[in-house]
């Protein structure tokens, strides 16, 4: 066995060697002749030069080989030796890569939850000092105002006691003037002047507390008319509310009403078409069963009359015998199947009838839970309000020392108006009478109630004209049918193509109204409101004020509840854009009264004092 040498060793050649082939193994001289063994390992010197060689061979092989052949065969093992030490090399190489980029993604998002981490900590204190600026803020206003009134309290205490001492100092000086002339004059009539002088005085002081006691009065009088002014107000506003609650409540009841009659109605147009189906099917049934068995009939008779003819005929044998036997079997099959379709038709009919039955059972199971589950909806927005509630500041009564108080201020500004030394008093706050307004959407409701010829409003293809100033122009026999139609749609009566005149338009009727409930989280009271789609909650914020439900509606953030928690309402953004649909189609399919499911929206008072 030979060996060649390559980068180190193979077997016990010499390295140096890398023509002739070295003796490996061999056999001794005086032993049996035996095969080499069956591997032989080659170590070389190098890690990446390692084979393994197969050399058991036959004594024939052996005989012819040769260098060369050895020489080939090392030269392509040791090739093939590094091939696949390259391939093992690269896999690892391979594997080294794909878990040092695992590892490298692993650490990307580390750090990436850790940056947004960071910037969520960052964000919370951030809001964290926003609301302890708006806490100083708020307390610092505070203290302002607290300023302001102690100021303007010792003001007029400063203002008391310049006036107490320039009546003092006047009368003083007057006194010492009578006293100097009474002096010049004759002794006589010292006792004279004396008394006219306690006269003047007496009759001085009774003036002014007279004066004070008619200005105390006025001021009580004044107090009483504007408290019964508020109380007519209040109790006026109650009666409006109350009797916009009893319209409602018999619109409701009457809409209430015509629906469930319409739905009685519908039901039973249904129940009797329904009857009629089935009458006209067992009819049908009953018709089409009479030919089956007419027909039957007849050919029995025929079969009876051609047997009787065969009778009569020919006479009887054998085979007239097997001939009768096989039509009686034949019309004992026609019955039995006359009598099987017949049973089939009456079990498909039965079955029928126990789907139909099935399925209204079912639909009325599930109306019943559509409606359970709205109601139980309901009731959980009505917790949650009232939860809500619970958290919401509880205004005090106004107390006596506070209205002392108010009162005290409230005379120290108009003594300081009167004196004309202090010239920034606060402006008188304007009277709760809003001026009418067009918007761009109407009800029509609201063109309903200008109906007449001093106030005239139409509807022509979906918009609002405003024919007051038209009819009051030209009155006469051809404004007559417009005020006879005033406040209603009237656009058959014009051509649809031509709507080139914007002179009297002031507005869009809407397509559909919507009830809302407005809820104020200040004083608890609920209000109900007909809007349109199209308003933005800006919109029916001014609807809000224009019914005179509130003046400082400005004042208040409104909210609608989402799930569990009460969000923010965009002003910009209608109902349906804040999340809140026009379910009533639903409802209506459902059967149920749209008006006890409207939408609610909470107000909360911002104490900003805004009149809009």
């Amino acid at each position: 066995m030979w060996g060649f040498g390559e980068e180190g060793q193979i077997g016990a050649g010499d390295e140096r060697n890398h023509d002739s082939p070295q003796m490996v193994w061999t056999v001794p001289v005086k032993s049996k002749p035996v095969d080499p063994p069956n591997v032989l390992h080659i170590s070389l010197g190098k890690a990446h030069s390692m084979a393994v060689a197969l050399l058991s061979m036959h004594q024939d092989r052996r005989r012819r080989l040769n260098p060369d052949t050895v020489r080939h065969a090392a030269i392509s093992l040791q090739c093939f030796v590094r091939a696949t030490v390259a391939r093992i090399k690269l896999k690892k190489l391979l594997r080294a890569r794909d878990k040092q980029a695992q590892d490298d993604i692993a650490a990307a998002l580390a750090l990436r939850r850790e940056v947004d981490q960071l910037q969520d900590a960052a964000k919370n204190r951030e809001e964290d000092a926003t609301a302890r600026e708006a806490q100083a803020q708020e307390f610092a206003d505070m203290q302002k105002r607290q300023g302001e009134i102690t100021a303007a309290t010792c003001l007029q205490r400063m203002l008391r006691g310049w006036l107490a001492r320039l009546n003092f100092k006047v009368r003083w000086k007057q006194y010492q003037d009578e006293r100097a002339e009474a002096e010049t004059a004759a002794r006589e009539r010292a006792a004279f002047l004396a008394l006219e002088e306690r006269e003047a005085f007496r009759m001085a002081t009774d003036e002014v507390a007279t004066s004070f006691v008619r200005d105390i009065l006025i001021e009580v009088h004044a107090n009483e008319e504007r408290q019964v002014e508020i109380r007519w107000r209040a109790e006026d506003s109650i009666a409006q509310a109350n009797l916009h609650r009893e319209t409602q409540l018999k619109l409701e009841q009457e809409a209430l009403e015509r629906r469930n009659a319409v739905q009685e109605l519908a039901r039973h147009q249904r129940e009797l078409r329904r009857q009629e189906g089935i009458e006209a099917a067992e009819a049908e049934h009953r018709a089409r069963r009479d030919r089956e068995i007419a027909d039957t009939k007849a050919k029995l008779r025929a079969r009876k009359l051609q047997a009787a003819a065969a009778a009569v005929g020919q006479p009887t044998t054998k085979t007239s015998k097997q001939s009768s036997e096989r039509r009686r079997r034949l019309r004992d099959k026609l019955r039995q199947k006359a009598a099987d379709e017949i049973n089939i038709s009456r079990e498909k009919r039965d079955k029928l009838r126990a789907e139909l039955a099935d399925q209204r059972k079912v639909d009325e199971k599930l109306q019943e839970q559509q409606q359970l589950a709205a109601k139980l909806e309901l009731a959980r927005h009505h917790r949650i309000f009232r939860n809500s509630l619970k958290e919401t500041p509880v205004v005090p009564r106004p107390t006596a020392p506070f209205q002392v108080r108010a009162s005290f201020i409230a005379e120290t500004y108009r003594g300081s108006k009167s004196l004309g030394s202090i010239d920034t008093c606060q402006p008188r706050m304007p009277k709760f009478d809003l001026p009418k307004i067009h918007r761009r959407h109407y009800t029509p409701e609201e063109v309903s109630v200008h109906k007449c010829a001093e106030d005239c409003w139409v509807v022509v293809f979906s918009r609002v004209l405003d024919l007051t100033e038209l009819v009051a122009k030209n009155r006469g026999a051809l404004t007559q049918p417009i005020v006879n139609h005033a406040g209603e749609d009237i656009s058959h009566w014009f051509d649809s193509d031509s709507r080139d005149d914007d002179q009297y338009f002031i507005g869009f009727i809407t397509q559909r109204v919507r009830a809302i409930q407005v809820v104020n989280t200040l004083t608890h009271q609920m209000h109900s409101l007909q809007v349109c789609s199209e308003e933005t909650i800006e919109e029916i914020q001014y609807r809000y004020i224009d019914l005179q439900f509130n003046a400082h509606a400005g004042s208040y953030t409104w909210k609608y509840l989402d799930g569990d928690e009460f969000v923010p309402l965009d002003m910009a953004k209608t109902l349906a854009e804040n999340g809140l649909p026009d379910e009533s189609l639903e409802f209506e399919k459902l059967g149920m009264d749209a008006d006890e499911f409207k939408p609610i929206l909470h107000i909360y008072f911002n104490d900003d004092l805004t009149i809009m």
